[in-house]
């Protein structure tokens, strides 16, 4: 037995039929159609979604969010932890001194967490978010694909951008950019 998990767009699963929709993908699989041609389901079909949401605050009276309840950050950056973790560390700190001042402390007490959290990954998650949207582009895809297999210095750039190794003044602009592109 196993689980099988299918990440679809919202568009395709309208008209609720998420078997045939399973069914129908897992059969046009030039590899899995034919490994699951004979297989049985034994449970139902679930679905979750839409994953792609985010918050207007992350911190309310009585509660503060932080990791994934602040907002969707797509898997495929493998930026999540990382920002989960970053940003329980920056409420961890705000909360701490809140507390040395109130013993309740509030969204005003706490309004630096949001603050930091939008200056330190905000410009982080545009770029995922346009990656992502990006991706739904052949065309485009194949094309950068292309360029990075004969400019390596792009990709390391790209990779050092996008996962925060470089701190971002140290990318910004396009002198980097230009200086990748000529190979160097």
């Amino acid at each position: 037995m196993f689980t099988l998990n299918l990440v679809v767009s919202s568009d395709s699963l309208e008209g609720g039929d998420l078997e045939g929709v399973l069914d129908t993908r897992v059969a046009s699989h030039p590899t899995i159609g034919p490994r699951l041609a004979g297989a049985r389901r034994v449970g139902p079909v679930r679905a979750v979604g839409p994953l792609a949401f985010t918050t207007r605050r992350q911190v309310v009276p009585g509660a503060a969010l932080v990791g994934d309840a602040c907002g969707y950050v797509d898997p495929m950056t493998g930026e999540g932890i990382s920002f989960a973790l970053r940003g329980a560390a920056w409420l961890a700190e705000v909360l701490g001194d809140a507390l040395e001042r109130t013993a309740v402390p509030g969204p005003r007490e706490l309004a630096s967490y949001p603050r930091q959290r939008r200056r330190e990954i905000g410009f982080r998650l545009r770029q995922a978010s346009g990656l992502q949207r990006a991706i739904r582009h052949p065309r485009l895809v194949r094309a950068t694909l292309a360029l990075l297999a004969h400019r390596p210095a792009v990709m390391d750039l790209l990779v050092e951008r996008t996962g925060g190794m470089a701190p971002r003044r140290a990318v910004r602009g396009p002198g980097p950019w230009l200086r990748a592109l000529a190979g160097g």
